[in-house]
Order: C-alpha cells, then structure tokens, then sequence
C-alpha cells in the first residue's frame, strides 16, 4: 500500500479504497489487510496496534450455466466466516451482540465480537453514507475490523474431545420470529432448550415475504 500523508486511524477505509480499484474485475470480491493504524494518546506518541481489515461483496456463489440466480452477500456470509476463522485460533467464549456505535456501519446490521466479555472486533454491512464516497456497485458491502494484539493476549483453548458413540444428526429448522428478534437470541434460546444434546447452532439464512406477514421474518437454523 504507499504511504499516506496522514496516520490511519483505522484500516477499513485502506481496503474500501483497494475495493473500489479493483471492483470491475468480478462480481464477487473478499479482501484483507493486515497493518498497524495510530490511536492519539494526549501528551505522548501515539499507540500503534495492529489490525486485521476484511471487506467482501459480491454473490453467494459464482453464477454459471447451472446456477442462472445467486443471492448476495450479506451480514451472515461475514459472521459465518469470522466464526471459522476464531474458531480455527482455538478461541472459546465468543459472543455477539448488536451496536450502533460504529458510524462507518449500517445501523441494525452491524455487530461487536467479544471474547471473555473483552471486546476485539467490530463487523457489518458498510453505512450506505459512506459507501457513496466509493464507486462500489450496487451490491452491500460488509466489513469487519479486529484488533490483532488483543487477539493474540487471548489464551486458545486445546484439549481432547472423546468421539460420540452416536453419529451427529444435522437438523435445518425455519423458525418464524418477530423482526425484532435478533438472531443471537434464537441460537441461545435453542442451545439452553437443547441443553447437551446440541453441539452446535448456526444461523444460516433470514427470509423475508409478504405471505409471512408484515414485521415477520423466517430464520434458518
């Protein structure tokens, strides 16, 4: 990347920029950066942390001449990949929760991830405000930026886990839940009912119709 004549006080701006460059290339796209921003420290030099910056935009899958129609990429593409890469560090007590604070993301489609209750990233779909500052299509765009130094503070977790005498039995559930309902609570809801009878759970769609009824969505589980 060259330099800037100004210190980056966050990385997402650097791969939107990259974004832009290089969105007439295909219609599906996924970029990173790692690098360190400056954090201002009143009467001293400033902190150097560094970060990890993704971007994604584009199709679900690559259309061809067997898939005419694909959806786009949303919030839940990026969360579902975050959720592989934390789970490949070995990191446990992972939570997600839902914030308006990050000005640079749409309001209800942006999220904090939090490790031991420690916060160590920020995700979502880009601010439509500031998506028109690039030319970067029509399709959303998400972003996601995490703190590299706290990351690596935080002890992974290793250990063995005996194999089940039963083979595991995958469930796909649609759940019709108010469109206020956030996903999160869904997936705590089914791990307490399921107690140590389900593993895992895993939002894989939202679907909106009008023969569901206004304020209504369908959540795949």
């Amino acid at each position: 990347m060259p330099q800037k004549s100004i210190l980056r006080r966050s990385l997402t701006a650097s791969v939107l920029d990259v974004l832009e460059k290089n969105i007439r290339l295909g219609e599906s796209l996924s970029l990173f950066e790692i690098g360190s921003i400056f954090e201002p420290v009143k009467n001293d030099l400033p902190n150097e942390p560094r970060k990890l910056a993704i971007v994604m935009t584009g199709l679900r899958e690559a259309t061809s001449w067997d898939v005419k129609e694909s959806a786009n990429l949303d919030f839940y593409d990026l969360k579902g990949r975050l959720e592989l890469l934390l789970s490949g560090l070995r990191l446990t007590n992972i939570s997600y929760a839902s914030t308006e604070s990050v000005p640079s993301l749409h309001p209800g489609k942006a999220a904090e991830v939090k490790i031991n209750e420690q916060g160590v990233g920020i995700f979502g779909e880009l601010h439509p405000l500031v998506k028109e500052q690039y030319e970067l299509g029509d399709l959303p765009v998400l972003v996601a930026e995490f703190d590299l130094d706290v990351l690596r503070d935080v002890n992974p977790t290793y250990g063995i886990t005996p194999v089940s005498e039963f083979p595991p039995v995958y469930e796909d559930i649609a759940i019709i839940v108010d469109e206020s309902v956030l996903a999160e609570s869904v997936e705590a809801l089914i791990k307490q009912t399921g107690g140590r009878s389900v593993s895992n759970v895993r939002l894989f769609d939202i679907y909106r119709d009008e023969k569901i009824g206004a304020g209504q969505k369908v959540t795949g589980i």
